[in-house]
């Protein structure tokens, strides 16, 4: 699958496991879908009623409050030029 995706869907994915590893992602209450084969947008997220992506699958949101995250965020969450929200708590 990694031949197919464009180089945008690459870096986002980058990123975002990158996220994943630095705030101990496998000790997450819920990391349901994360670094999976399935988009992006159907990893997990606590967000019910605002979309965490565009109509392009970009990511636009990270809404993983109370979610037991923990390290550091990476610099590298700099390369979702899109993200406008962001809510960790």
């Amino acid at each position: 699958m990694f031949d197919t995706w464009t180089d945008q869907r690459k870096i986002q994915r980058y990123s975002l496991a990158v996220f994943y590893y630095s705030t101990n992602g496998g000790n997450w209450t819920n990391n349901d879908g994360w670094l999976s084969d399935e988009s992006e947008c159907k990893w997990y997220t606590r967000s019910l009623f605002i979309d965490v992506c565009d109509s392009n699958d970009v990511i636009t949101g990270l809404e993983l409050g109370f979610n037991n995250l923990g390290g550091v965020i990476p610099p590298e969450i700099g390369l979702l030029t899109s993200l406008t929200r962001i809510s960790l708590g």
